[in-house]
């Protein structure tokens, strides 16, 4: 099982989750499967809300990935708009949230540990050497843009965070 960080710009949550009406269940995409994204991996679902600022607003474990119709017929209930976007021809796909999983959005500022994370050099599919193994100095969203997999140790710094966050609840 792999670790993910899955970069959304400022506004690309959906309102409800938000506002906590509703847990954080699903992600669209157009890199999932292309960058080697299965069940029992997990998003690190993350935005950048101004240079050198990282901003931790949930994790999502995931169950299956799927159209948008599915993904519309399984949840019941409307997706949020923003998540209709195509990027070069190709069409989201929607990751959903493994059962008993689900959180609610809680921004957690991570600007701090940023330059800890550490990425693999490329994806399961296609490695690639155009990627650092680590933001840089000042990152902004387009550094973010990209499906980074995450290395073994970055996910055990998230998860420390995040369970610090649930604790302050």
């Amino acid at each position: 099982m792999g670790d993910f960080l899955f970069y959304v710009l400022p506004d690309g949550i959906d309102a409800r989750a938000m506002r906590g009406e509703v847990p954080l269940v699903y992600a669209a995409s157009d890199q999932f499967t292309r960058r080697g994204v299965r069940p029992g991996d997990t998003l690190w679902i993350v935005r950048c809300p101004e240079a050198g600022h990282l901003e931790l607003a949930g994790r999502i474990v995931v169950d299956r990935i799927t159209d948008r119709p599915t993904a519309t017929e399984i949840l019941g209930r409307p997706l949020f708009e923003r998540a209709n976007s195509v990027t070069g021809g190709v069409p989201n796909e929607f990751v959903l949230a493994r059962a008993g999983t689900h959180d609610h959005v809680r921004l957690t500022d991570i600007s701090e540990i940023a330059e800890l994370l550490r990425f693999e050099p490329g994806d399961r599919s296609a490695p690639s050497r155009t990627h650092s193994d680590r933001l840089p100095r000042g990152f902004t969203g387009p550094h973010l843009q990209t499906l980074r997999i995450l290395t073994v140790e970055s996910p055990l710094i998230l998860e420390n965070l995040w369970g610090r966050a649930r604790r302050a609840l």
